[in-house]
């Protein structure tokens, strides 16, 4: 039979070559913020499920710690009356937040491409890709988790975190 995150992804418009798919989304706090932070950090695309009665917090929780993240969010795909909607997580969040939610519902998120091994030491590209995070919203945390993840020393993901931001 059809597949939601497939349905979803097909009408994207995105290009890629994979993504990862995550099942349901968290239910607890902080494993959804353990969770926000490994997708920021790994880049790409990631799909998960989420339950109508669930979907209203989901959805909040992600407008907040991710706010200009783009995503789609699909309801009853692959049934006599699917919706599919395109924007902003943020967007979203405000989106569902007036609507009964009904059905099940699948999300789509696409982060900035991780940088690859070859650039791995180029502080002009990790920089660039920190700037990108931050434009999407991301928060200090996630900035020097993958400023470090990057091969950034500590002290140097630090302070390019902080000039990211403006706080130096």
């Amino acid at each position: 039979g059809a597949s939601a995150p497939a349905t979803l992804l097909s009408v994207s418009g995105w290009h890629f070559s994979s993504y990862q798919f995550h099942g349901f989304f968290p239910r607890e706090k902080e494993e959804r913020s353990t969770l926000c932070e490994k997708m920021a950090q790994q880049g790409g695309v990631h799909v998960f499920f989420e339950t109508p009665h669930r979907v209203r917090d989901a959805c909040s929780f992600l407008g907040t710690k991710l706010p200009q993240i783009e995503a789609l969010m699909g309801r009853e795909l692959t049934k006599k009356f699917e919706e599919i909607h395109a924007a902003s997580l943020q967007d979203l969040a405000a989106k569902i937040s007036q609507e009964e939610a009904r059905g099940e519902y699948v999300f789509a998120l696409r982060f900035p491409e991780k940088i690859s091994a070859t650039e791995e030491l180029d502080t002009g590209a990790i920089e660039k890709h920190l700037r990108e995070l931050a434009e999407l919203g991301a928060s200090q945390k996630v900035l020097l988790s993958v400023a470090k993840e990057c091969g950034m020393k500590k002290n140097n993901a630090y302070e390019l975190t902080l000039r990211i931001l403006g706080k130096s």
